[in-house]
């Protein structure tokens, strides 16, 4: 399956240097395949040592196949340490105005291989995906990405 992967981090005052995101490669995977967001939770140099990365994993949406109704179906996990941390994730498909939440689910903390399903019988060819937030709990330093998209019709 392929995943992106969504990061926030405690990091550093000196790793605040850096601007751009960061890249994070699952096992099997090439950089093509997942990308990473990374957001500083604090400067607090006392955890200087501590480099737990909060990771949310957003899967490419498929939909069920049997007898109606059709489901679009999004997978999502977390991997590290992600207790001091709020996430969101989404599943939304695109429309002529741009892509719409269709179901979500926000929790504190880890969280094994999970799934978002929607009833999407009757709803025509669209283009679906996953979408996520990693928040710290102090509220600052959001990260947000997309997983990759997939094109079927429900």
């Amino acid at each position: 399956m392929k995943y992106r992967s969504l990061t926030v981090g405690i990091a550093t005052a000196a790793a605040l240097t850096l601007a751009g995101g960061a890249t994070a490669q699952a096992a099997g995977e090439t950089a093509a395949e997942s990308t990473a967001v990374t957001a500083e939770a604090t400067t607090d140099n006392t955890m200087a040592a501590k480099a737990a990365l909060c990771t949310l994993w957003l899967g490419k949406p498929g939909k069920t196949y049997g007898p109606a109704p059709f489901y679009a179906l999004g997978t999502y996990k977390t991997v590290n340490n992600c207790n001091a941390h709020a996430l969101i994730a989404t599943l939304q498909y695109h429309r002529w105005h741009g892509w719409t939440a269709l179901k979500s689910d926000s929790w504190v903390g880890n969280r094994k291989a999970t799934n978002l399903k929607w009833n999407c019988t009757g709803q025509g060819n669209h283009n679906y995906r996953m979408s996520g937030v990693v928040n710290p709990k102090n509220g600052t330093n959001v990260g947000y990405g997309n997983g990759p998209s997939n094109r079927f019709t429900c």
